[in-house]
């Protein structure tokens, strides 16, 4: 809208006027009293001017959102069949005999949390290959994918520690990551959801991701934002705190 408007022809303080309007009369139409909220208007500058079409715009970051929302979820199933092989091992306890070698806890949790990334960097680089061909950020792309794996693992090799049988670490992580698909907005554009629901994608790692990729277009960064990375290592380290107090607290009666 902005960049039509300063096709127009327009000073800069009729500009922001006509910004201020066009944001009064959309609000006010659809008689919305939050200032966060999304105008389906259609805005066509006279004179053969581009078409300023916010329902446009909205359906297509939704199609492509939801395409990358379902293959992300793909690939955390992918990550999930990672983490069965530990689990595995504690079902016919194998793990309690590497706790006798001279490796200690740490070292241990550390070389699984990395297993499952690195296992998941073939899905990682074809994902960014893909990307790439479409938008010409290869570094973008690549780092925010492993970034994305990064958390993901950790909250997968969280959710595994809690369990000691595959069959019933499969059928609830397979719900967890369906759920949380979800909620991410994966489907539908969870950004115009209640707050409630909204607040509840601080903890997908999932939503962060389809934030920056699915913005791509409407950036110049040839990398991935500062607080996305962050928001990306802190989660990880997070859930691998978890993990280890899991593991550290886990009692040894623990059937599942």
């Amino acid at each position: 809208m902005e960049e039509a408007l300063e096709d127009s022809g327009l000073d800069l303080i009729d500009q922001e006027a006509k910004l201020e309007s066009m944001y009064v009369f959309g609000k006010s139409d659809l008689g919305v009293e939050k200032d966060n909220f999304y105008v389906e208007k259609k805005y066509v500058m006279p004179e053969g001017g581009r078409d300023l079409s916010y329902v446009a715009l909205e359906n297509v970051l939704l199609f492509k959102q939801v395409i990358l929302g379902v293959v992300y979820t793909f690939v955390a199933f992918f990550m999930m069949f990672l983490v069965v092989n530990m689990v595995r091992d504690e079902e016919t306890g194998l793990r309690p005999k590497w706790l006798t070698t001279p490796m200690s806890r740490f070292q241990i949790l550390l070389g699984e949390y990395l297993s499952i990334v690195i296992g998941s960097m073939p899905m990682i680089l074809m994902m960014t290959i893909i990307q790439s061909f479409y938008e010409e950020k290869t570094a973008f792309f690549l780092l925010a994918n492993v970034l994305y794996a990064m958390a993901y693992g950790g909250l997968l090799l969280m959710i595994g520690k809690l369990f000691r049988k595959v069959t019933v670490y499969v059928v609830i992580t397979s719900a967890i990551i369906i759920i949380l698909g979800i909620v991410s907005g994966s489907f539908f554009l969870i950004d115009t959801s209640g707050s409630g629901l909204l607040a509840l994608t601080s903890f997908i790692p999932t939503y962060k991701l389809l934030g920056e990729v699915v913005a791509v277009k409407l950036i110049s960064a040839t990398l991935p934002s500062v607080s996305y990375c962050l928001y990306m290592i802190i989660y990880s380290l997070v859930a691998l705190i978890f993990s280890g107090l899991i593991e550290w607290f886990k009692p040894k009666s623990l059937s599942q």
